[in-house]
């Protein structure tokens, strides 16, 4: 997998946040959402600080007053986490009737933390190699055209022969 710095406009984000959130929640909390998401996607981070930086990057801000706004925005008791989720959970599932997640649970014992993942396998190519073979996530710095997604994941089963000649 070739990882590429994208740059998502606010217009994209505020379109897709603002189609899902925007007949229920003030302008104001949607735009605000927007802005924190815009931070996320571009520090790829879930620290506030970092988010905020990522924010003042993207919209050309002052980064001290986009941290204030990202951590005013997740102090404000009128943005319910659960309510959102109701609503986004359906916009991506969509119109599946079945769906596969992938749980990853890590806990770090040092700091007495645990991180939750649950990612959405949405394409159909994904979901039956999925079924039919388990779940493999492999990165590779090579182009697709050099070593597609299928080569990849063939080249990766064709190491376990490595090991069962050792």
């Amino acid at each position: 997998m070739v990882i590429r710095e994208q740059r998502v406009p606010f217009d994209q984000v505020r379109r897709a946040l603002g189609g899902v959130l925007g007949h229920d929640l003030h302008a104001k909390r949607v735009a605000s959402l927007c802005d924190a998401t815009l931070g996320v996607l571009r520090s790829a981070s879930l620290a506030v600080c970092a988010i905020g930086k990522g924010l003042a990057a993207a919209r050309g801000l002052n980064p001290k007053h986009a941290t204030k706004q990202v951590d005013r925005l997740l102090s404000n008791p009128k943005i319910s986490v659960d309510d959102i989720l109701a609503r986004w959970i359906p916009y991506v599932v969509g119109a599946r009737t079945s769906i596969v997640v992938a749980l990853d649970w890590t806990d770090f014992d040092a700091d007495n933390q645990a991180t939750i993942m649950l990612p959405l396998f949405r394409f159909a190519r994904n979901t039956a190699a999925i079924a039919a073979d388990g779940i493999y996530v492999v990165r590779t710095s090579l182009p697709a055209t050099t070593l597609d997604d299928t080569e990849t994941v063939r080249s990766y089963k064709s190491l376990a022969l490595v090991e069962q000649a050792f």
